[in-house]
């Protein structure tokens, strides 16, 4: 059984990688735009091009920083919640 600082590392994980391969889209999307292929989007290829490292950015901490996020949210050692009393 996970307990759940487990499961919240693994949920950090998971959305790091959509994070991640939303970035890739956008990355494609920022390929196609240069390359003058109609997208279907206002947006211009600065705009996406921004968005996609932020969504990089947001990827790589959540997924590669993941230990030190569930270290932050749960500051005590106590794994279990009844270990507190």
């Amino acid at each position: 059984m996970m307990k759940p600082k487990q499961l919240f590392g693994v949920i950090l994980r998971a959305m790091g990688v959509w994070w991640l391969g939303d970035a890739l889209v956008e990355a494609g999307s920022v390929i196609f735009k240069l390359n003058g292929v109609p997208t279907g989007s206002q947006q211009t290829w600065q705009f996406t091009f921004m968005f996609c490292a932020a969504n990089a950015l947001v990827g790589m901490i959540m997924f590669f920083g993941a230990d030190d996020i569930v270290r932050l949210a749960y500051r005590d050692n106590h794994d279990d919640e009844a270990d507190r009393f």
